[in-house]
């Protein structure tokens, strides 16, 4: 009883069901990878997103405490935390908070620029940057939103994800 030798055809078939294998497990880990990517990517954003909140918070306060330690001057200097040769001059309101310079969206912008010295932007996610009635800054990120109000120097996020459940 001797055993046949593998045919050719019999020999292709096998190699071409061992690469048709080979793909559909690859395909699979990609995808699956990609899931991941995907969320981790999320939850990078919503990360530096409060990071960022805080940031603006923080720069707010010293701000004000700039202003009350110059005996509540119409104008402050900040400098940079990473290059204090850098300073930038920011205008402030009667209560002593940071100014909006004008009532646009580019004028949030410049304040956001004055305060943080880093453009609005996440990891991923450019800010869509307005300027609303009653001298409030809308700086959206995706679902998440922060807000300046320059009448209480108030910094307040609101993600529009919490609203929709």
């Amino acid at each position: 009883m001797h055993a046949r030798p593998p045919t050719q055809n019999n020999t292709a078939s096998l190699k071409v069901a061992k690469h048709l294998l080979a793909f559909i497990i690859l395909i699979a880990l990609w995808g699956l990878w990609l899931s991941y990517f995907a969320d981790t990517e999320d939850e990078s954003n919503h990360l530096v997103f409060a990071m960022t909140s805080h940031k603006l918070r923080d720069a707010v306060q010293l701000s004000h405490a700039e202003w009350l330690r110059k005996a509540r001057a119409d104008t402050i200097e900040l400098s940079s935390g990473h290059q204090a040769s850098l300073t930038t001059q920011v205008k402030m309101t009667k209560a002593g908070w940071p100014e909006i310079p004008g009532n646009s969206s580019e004028a949030c912008h410049q304040l956001w620029q004055a305060l943080l010295a880093k453009p609005a932007k996440l990891l991923t996610i450019q800010a869509k940057i307005q300027y609303k009635d009653g001298a409030q800054c809308h700086f959206k990120f995706g679902s998440q939103i922060i807000i300046y109000q320059q009448q209480t120097g108030i910094v307040d996020t609101i993600s529009l994800e919490d609203k929709q459940e």
